[in-house]
């Protein structure tokens, strides 16, 4: 092989390495709080220590592929759900949008994955699933209807925003910040070299910590009660003389009167 052609692969090489390399938006400037708020009255689960700040280019997309940015809550170990958890809707951080004609598609999934198996699509059951056209603007919490049932004692909920950005010529970056988080951040990009659901800290992006809320409603009223014990006998004998004793005193006093 001459020089030529070895320095044209090499370059054909290092282009194709850079086409498929997670990019930032290339936003700066300060953290921008969204005033959101966690809002009351239902079931509310997030992993994110701080759901209202937003900072800007802390995100990444692949320039060549379509994107998820994926969540896995461990509803009875992290949330104390025990029942059924019936999702009603769902919360999340926008960082950067712009689509052709002034908005896009994002698609929200939710699924089931047992306890113990390893997060990848094979383990996955999809248990709902909406679309929200998603207007241009950058730094704001968007809310979609979407319902679907996990049952906390033997699933984890796996929650997944999917931006069809590539095949649509649009961008998306997902909302995030590095102001901590219970559990991992998790992204797939096929081209990029994330197969499979991948965390975004193995793969360099530490501070991406995506925001996510989930909000639902917990079947049979959430954490069950604690199981009632029996009294021993000696503290029933005790509760029936504290009784009879009681209903002397009565007696006596009003026999006086």
């Amino acid at each position: 092989m001459n020089r030529y052609s070895v320095m044209h692969a090499l370059l054909l090489v290092c282009c194709a390495s850079s086409a498929h390399a997670f990019t930032t938006s290339g936003a700066s400037g300060p953290d921008v709080n969204t005033g959101y708020t966690i809002r009351g009255g239902a079931t509310s689960i997030t992993q994110s220590t701080d759901t209202a700040t937003i900072t800007p280019g802390n995100s990444v997309a692949c320039p060549g592929d379509n994107d998820s940015y994926l969540r896995r809550f461990d509803l009875d170990g992290e949330f104390s759900i025990v029942d059924d958890f019936n999702v009603t809707d769902f919360d999340f951080g926008v960082e950067s949008a712009a689509g052709p004609g002034g908005a896009q598609d994002i698609v929200i999934n939710l699924y089931s994955i047992a306890n113990a198996d390893a997060f990848v699509y094979a383990n996955l059951t999809l248990v709902g699933t909406a679309t929200v056209s998603i207007a241009d603007g950058a730094a704001f919490m968007q809310n979609v209807a979407v319902t679907g049932t996990v049952n906390g004692t033997t699933d984890d909920l796996v929650v997944e925003v999917f931006s069809n950005d590539f095949t649509d010529g649009a961008t998306f970056f997902i909302g995030s910040n590095p102001n901590g988080q219970t559990a991992p951040s998790y992204l797939r990009s096929a081209v990029c070299g994330a197969t499979e659901p991948t965390d975004t800290a193995s793969i360099g992006f530490a501070g991406m910590q995506i925001i996510m809320v989930v909000n639902g409603n917990v079947s049979g009223g959430g954490t069950p009660l604690a199981p009632a014990r029996e009294l021993p006998v000696s503290s029933l004998w005790a509760l029936l003389l504290l009784a009879l004793g009681l209903v002397f005193i009565g007696r006596r006093t009003f026999a006086r009167k």
